[in-house]
């Protein structure tokens, strides 16, 4: 076999090779991903956008992600459309990256786009922009999910009660607790914790034995937290530890 033969034959090879990673999935490293992502984009004149993802996956359980969102900027400057995998795998990185200001705008582009992102991306998304104090832009945000026909879940609901109830914002707080509910999805545990906090950070001691007396009479019990900020409160506390007490002997 001659040296370009052989040449020919470790090319073919390698080629082989990283095809077979794309197929399983199974990258151990950033290099073979990379390798494999540019092989894709200049063997194929349309290259397949599911083969795509799949590396850029890859990628994001490496950890990799401002490579992530680079890729992709390389595949819409070959002309390839990003279907909702990948803008969801876009918003995950934006996340991770605490560039939740563009992973706003992003989800901005997917809603015009018609496409109904993933409920756990929403709430993510949600989550960091209440944890950077964008309540505004979080509170747009969930709008835009209950108006595009998508259901918030439980854990998006308690989300936005906690960051407007620390934010001070307690009636607002107390709506979409309430929305929660006439929506049909059931608060748990963690929900009124945080809205008990909430009352209990900002002095509504009323407002807090409301929801307090609402949580124990559905069987649910105190966290640490709350069990802190009623610590001079000897009726409350004796009420959320009997609470306490009764749920652990159930299980």
């Amino acid at each position: 076999m001659g040296i370009f033969d052989s040449l020919s034959y470790s090319t073919s090879t390698s080629s082989t090779h990283l095809r077979g990673k794309i197929k399983s999935d199974s990258f151990q490293n950033i290099d073979d991903a990379l390798a494999s992502f540019d092989l894709i984009l200049r063997s194929n004149r349309s290259p397949p956008v599911m083969e795509l993802n799949k590396i850029l996956s890859a990628l994001v359980r490496m950890k990799h992600y401002a490579t992530v969102i680079s890729l992709s900027k390389q595949m819409e400057m070959f002309g390839i459309s990003h279907d909702i995998c990948s803008f969801n795998i876009l918003i995950n990185c934006f996340r991770h990256l605490d560039c939740v200001d563009f992973g706003y705008s992003l989800m901005g582009k997917l809603f015009k786009l018609g496409f109904k992102p993933n409920i756990i991306r929403l709430t993510t998304l949600i989550h960091g922009l209440c944890r950077e104090d964008k309540f505004v832009e979080a509170v747009d945000l969930f709008d835009d999910i209950v108006e595009k026909g998508l259901q918030p879940d439980v854990c998006t609901y308690s989300i936005m009660v906690n960051g407007l109830s620390k934010e001070g914002l307690l009636h607002e707080a107390l709506m979409v607790f309430r929305k929660m509910e006439g929506n049909g999805c059931l608060p748990d545990s963690c929900s009124y914790n945080v809205i008990i906090q909430g009352y209990l950070r900002h002095k509504d001691v009323s407002m807090a034995k409301q929801f307090i007396d609402e949580m124990v009479g559905k069987g649910f019990s105190a966290d640490a937290t709350t069990l802190e900020l009623v610590v001079n409160d000897d009726l409350l506390v004796k009420k959320l530890l009997s609470c306490s007490k009764s749920s652990q002997s159930e299980s």
